[in-house]
């Protein structure tokens, strides 16, 4: 998953025995475009709707740099997953730490996060900070972005019905709800700003996709002006809904 954010992100998760990653991303200067050369977008925000609108009237650019004043960065976080042919890989992955330049730059600040893109991919490169322990997975983090070599999975090989994600700051927790959200996707997992938090930042974001692996490499992203703040920005949790087929 690779996050873009206003400089002042998310970022890429992996899926394999096959092992394969669910990768996002989070805007920033210079970030790759996953969907480069792909059908492009012919609606817009009308010109001047935002007080620092840019572009071309009647076409959104998913440059991600065109569409925000100011420099943007991106980050990737990466969800591991294993499956072999007929399995469905359904739960909550082991939380995963962000960057540690990252996690230090804006400790007690915020982060604003300007779109994001996600991909299914296998992943070649370093796995430096894993929160993987044997078979019980998690996943890592990279600032800007360790992608080189990864390849993007077929969806006749797996597909990702759906997943949850959650990019949590150091003044949220988890916990497991009574009961299970509704459908057509449940989760028991839930956030909470902890007790005692004195400032009034988002403290936690949901991320999440519904509609099954064709939003894969799909342009995420927010006209100029506006954005998704999250403070103290540490962890990413994935909790993804994977076939292997």
């Amino acid at each position: 998953l690779q996050f873009l954010y206003l400089i002042g992100g998310l970022s890429k998760n992996h899926l394999t025995p096959r092992t394969m990653a669910l990768a996002v991303a989070a805007a920033c200067a210079a970030a790759g475009i996953m969907n480069a050369g792909g059908v492009p977008y012919k609606l817009s925000n009308p010109e001047g709707s935002t007080k620092d609108w840019r572009g071309t009237p009647g076409v959104y650019s998913t440059d991600f740099e065109q569409n925000v004043k100011g420099a943007v960065e991106h980050f990737d976080v990466y969800g591991e997953i294993r499956t072999q042919y007929s399995q469905v890989y359904w739960t909550r992955n082991t939380p995963i730490e962000l960057p540690p330049a990252l996690v230090e730059r804006f400790a007690g600040k915020s982060m604003a996060i300007t779109g994001y893109e996600v991909d299914q991919v296998t992943h070649s490169g370093p796995q430096n900070g894993t929160t993987t322990k044997g078979d019980v997975l998690g996943g890592f983090a990279c600032y800007p972005d360790c992608s080189e070599g990864d390849k993007s999975v077929p969806s006749y090989h797996a597909y990702n019905h759906h997943y949850f994600s959650w990019l949590i700051g150091g003044d949220a927790e988890m916990y497991e709800a009574e009961k299970p959200t509704g459908a057509p996707n449940p989760t028991k997992t839930t956030f909470r700003t902890k007790a005692g938090t004195e400032h009034a930042w988002p403290t936690n974001i949901v991320f999440q996709e519904n509609p099954g692996g064709e939003y894969r490499k799909s342009y995420h992203g927010y006209p100029s002006g506006y954005a998704q703040l999250i403070h103290s920005p540490s962890q990413w949790i994935v909790e993804p809904m994977q076939i292997d087929t």
